[in-house]
């Protein structure tokens, strides 16, 4: 008898755009249904109605930007290792 083998689930990151919220660059990704704007010195605004007139949204990131864009919503790199479950294969 034959047996399928299992295949994991991907975690892509969320899509990341290039964007400027005022006058500061940095990236507009999406998390858990809620838009953040990520500076490029790592602050994080959440996207409120009264922002929307004053935020220009370019063009898509690359995977790898759009990851770090990720890893700082969810606290940075330091508060991702110490709160990921380590599971064993």
């Amino acid at each position: 008898m034959r047996t399928v083998t299992e295949t994991t689930a991907t975690r892509k990151p969320a899509k990341a755009f290039y964007a400027h919220l005022d006058e500061t660059a940095g990236a507009l990704t999406k998390v858990n249904g809620t838009l953040y704007f990520v500076a490029d010195d790592d602050t994080v605004t959440e996207i409120q109605p009264a922002h929307i007139n004053f935020l220009c949204v370019l063009g898509e990131m690359t995977l790898s930007d759009s990851q770090h864009c990720a890893d700082v919503v969810a606290g940075g790199a330091a508060q991702i290792a110490c709160q990921r479950t380590m599971q064993a294969a």
